[in-house]
């Protein structure tokens, strides 16, 4: 089944309507026709549209957990093939469509789209299986290390992995079996109120020989809780909540971004007793069905205790929104706002900004992130062949909208010539435009230095022409650059080019 990533039409606006405050609409229609085109509807398709969730969060964030299953409308198309939904405007959605005797298709696009539900015709898609599992490699059995008591429910699974190996029964006993991909890794044993257990890659029978058959004491776990409320203070049941660690393995090894899960029950709370004393723990999920969160992080004490991360509210929330434009006239193409949650204005890592949760910038400029936590953020707005732009965002002391137009321009171009010390010029040499100092462009909210830069993009390069001229493109406009000339055979050359200095008629020098 492929995917189709649906652009929006070109819309065309008047230079008049430019220099006004376009109003951003709340809501709009997810609408369109199912048909093998426009012009032969195909009626009665099942259609179930959901949040994209590579938009919401990445990888890293889910962590494997069931998480992007974001169902918000279903329905089916009419007579004449017609649909649509009333949805927030902004975020993009994943559409599937089903019918009997079509094979199944797939749109990912956003609302105020109109598109067209391509079915072709042929037989509906079956759910891939899954690879089989091999012979047993493992006979484990699981007892409660204090009382001795077998451990029913013990889940095995790889350490990054989601699909289960084995679940031990009334016995505390399990086979486990195993992809060959995994049977040169250890294995991870959960159980709800036991320390997670490293399973050695030395108990896994090799492929061919007969299960080894091992017996696993099973230690109290260390529990981190909480509970998850809405703005008015009402239970959120059903939410799922993601914990991660680290585990130790051996003397000295350890396996990072070990993750489990699980969801609210009535009364809002969660709970995870698998931590080890003195480990690393990470607590997230996913509020409103929209917003990724980072509930709790820290470090367990030597002795295990409990960990409270308390009473949290998935509200109140508010909305960015606005438009961007092009040196203010407007922008003509679509493009992307990428949104990073500051907390208490640090952030550990830097990011490169293609990778981090994102919205739609339609190419008439308008955007809308509908739902964010009360805090502060980054955006960084990323139109291909713009200079990238970051802006610092606050939520508003009073109501729930926040407006903020941004001005985009094509940056700053660098002319110039590269030659030998006797002048004479040199083709085919690498040049590279960094910001000052960083093997990166750091982006920084408006040439602001003393911010610590967190998004990151890659750098601008050329290769100089016959003549030994060279022109850089979308070159950062606010901060001194780094401009390095690389010629083969010879040493590199740097220069900083101030962020008033010459634009053009630069002379970069190679000496042998």
């Amino acid at each position: 089944m492929k995917i189709r990533f649906l652009a929006p039409c070109l819309l065309l606006v008047s230079t008049a309507l430019a220099q006004q405050q376009v109003q951003v609409p709340e809501r709009s229609s997810l609408a369109g026709i199912t048909g093998l085109s426009p012009e032969q509807p195909v009626p009665a398709v099942a259609i179930e549209v959901r949040r994209f969730a590579d938009q919401i969060a990445t990888w890293d964030f889910w962590r494997g957990a069931p998480l992007g299953q974001l169902q918000v409308a279903k329905g089916r198309s009419d007579a004449q093939g017609r649909f649509s939904f009333q949805l927030p405007f902004g975020p993009l959605y994943d559409i599937y469509f089903k019918k009997p005797g079509f094979q199944d298709g797939r749109v990912v696009t956003g609302a105020g789209r109109p598109f067209l539900g391509r079915m072709q015709a042929g037989q509906s898609g079956a759910k891939p299986k899954e690879a089989a599992l091999g012979p047993a490699c493992l006979i484990a059995t699981f007892k409660d290390a204090k009382s001795g008591e077998a451990v029913p429910g013990v889940r095995v699974r790889a350490p990054w992995g989601t699909r289960l190996l084995g679940i031990s029964d009334a016995e505390g006993r399990v086979a486990v079996g195993t992809l060959d991909k995994v049977r040169e890794d250890v294995l991870m044993a959960f159980s709800d109120k036991y320390r997670v257990l490293v399973i050695p890659k030395e108990d896994l029978a090799a492929v061919g020989e007969p299960a080894k058959e091992r017996s696993y004491e099973l230690r109290q776990g260390c529990r981190v809780h909480g509970r998850l409320v809405d703005k008015d203070g009402r239970p959120q049941e059903g939410i799922w909540v993601v914990a991660e660690t680290d585990v130790p393995v051996g003397s000295d090894g350890v396996y990072g971004a070990v993750a489990w899960w699980t969801r609210t029950d009535a009364e809002g709370r969660y709970s995870f007793g698998s931590f080890l004393p003195n480990g690393r723990y990470w607590v997230r999920s996913l509020l409103n069905r929209l917003l990724p969160c980072e509930l709790g992080r820290g470090r367990i004490d030597a002795q295990g205790s409990s960990v409270d991360l308390g009473t949290q509210s998935t509200g109140p929330s508010f909305a960015v929104e606005g438009r961007v434009t092009l040196k203010g006239q407007p922008l003509g193409r679509p493009g992307r706002v990428h949104v990073l949650r500051l907390s208490d204005e640090k952030v550990e890592l830097k990011l490169v900004a293609r990778t981090t949760p994102s919205f739609p910038i339609d190419p008439t400029g308008l955007y809308r992130i509908p739902e964010l936590a009360p805090g502060s953020y980054e955006l960084c707005f990323w139109v291909d062949g713009l200079e990238h732009q970051v802006q610092v965002v606050r939520s508003p002391v009073k109501g729930k909208r926040r407006r903020l137009d941004v001005d985009m321009g094509p940056g700053r171009t660098l002319e110039g010539k590269v030659v030998d010390q006797d002048g004479k010029p040199l083709s085919g040499v690498l040049l590279r435009a960094l910001v000052w100092r960083d093997e990166y462009q750091v982006l920084v909210p408006n040439g602001d230095l003393s911010h610590n830069g967190r998004f990151l993009v890659g750098n601008v390069r050329v290769l100089t022409r016959e003549d030994g001229s060279f022109k850089l493109e979308r070159v950062r406009s606010q901060v001194p650059i780094l401009l390095i000339a690389m010629p083969e055979g010879r040493p590199k050359v740097e220069m900083r080019i101030e962020k008033d200095g010459p634009s053009q008629g630069i002379v970069v020098e190679i000496k042998r």
